[in-house]
């Protein structure tokens, strides 16, 4: 019966350390100080684990250390990881704190732009009022001069059908003198 629990007790640790050592390859490439940390949290919890089968399996000597090399392995594995994710949390927080800065600063950004163009939008509406004032001017002038062409149109119409009638009248009465 041991020796059966043994076997399945080894083959589903041999997975559990293919596993770990599959994650390290993956996090091996990462330079951050907390991928160096569960690289050694891994090594720790396997070296444990590998200790307690040598000592089950009669390969080093039973002492209190390696009877208990899977729970020192399992503690050195857990301050390991509480290092690096020490760590992984102050990058984080230093990230938020510089991504804060950023946000500041682009919104002092934005701020400066909304009052250029707040002030733009006041030039631009002086500028149209101007642009109604002259454009107003000019189509008074232009009515004036209108009201006064239509006044001197009126008065060349009138003399000219004041001259149509001299001359009308002077027809007649050249047309009367000959006969």
């Amino acid at each position: 019966f041991f020796s059966g629990l043994r076997k399945i007790v080894g083959v589903s640790y041999l997975i559990f350390v293919l596993s770990l050592i599959l994650v390290g390859f993956i996090k091996r490439n990462e330079e951050s100080l907390s991928a160096k940390y569960f690289m050694l949290a891994i090594a720790a919890k396997i070296s444990g684990n590998v200790f307690a089968l040598m000592t089950l399996n009669g390969m080093i000597a039973s002492n209190f250390i390696s009877r208990h090399s899977t729970i020192i392995g399992s503690l050195i594995e857990m301050l390991l990881l509480s290092f690096g994710l020490s760590l992984v949390k102050e990058m984080e927080h230093s990230l938020y704190l510089k991504s804060e800065n950023n946000l500041k600063e682009l919104t002092n950004v934005l701020m400066l732009e909304r009052k250029q163009l707040s002030q733009i939008n006041k030039e631009l509406s002086s500028m149209k009022e101007s642009l109604f004032l002259k454009v107003d001017e000019k189509t008074s002038q232009l009515n004036k001069a209108n009201l006064e062409l239509v006044k001197s149109n009126d008065a060349l119409l009138k003399s000219n059908k004041a001259l149509e009638k001299i001359q009308n009248e002077r027809s007649f009465f050249f047309a009367n003198l000959s006969h």
